[in-house]
C-alpha cells in the first residue's frame, strides 16, 4: 500500500465525518441562491 493511498483514505474519512457533523452544509448553501 502506498503512503498516498493511506493519506487519501484518511482525507476522505475526515471529509465524510465533517460533512456528517455539519449536517449537509452543502445542501443548505445551495438552497440559497448561489451558483
Amino acid at each position: 500500500m502506498d503512503a498516498t493511498a493511506v493519506i487519501w483514505t484518511i482525507v476522505i474519512a475526515a471529509i465524510a465525518l465533517i460533512s456528517l457533523s455539519a449536517g449537509g452544509w452543502g445542501r443548505s448553501r445551495s438552497r440559497r441562491r448561489r451558483r
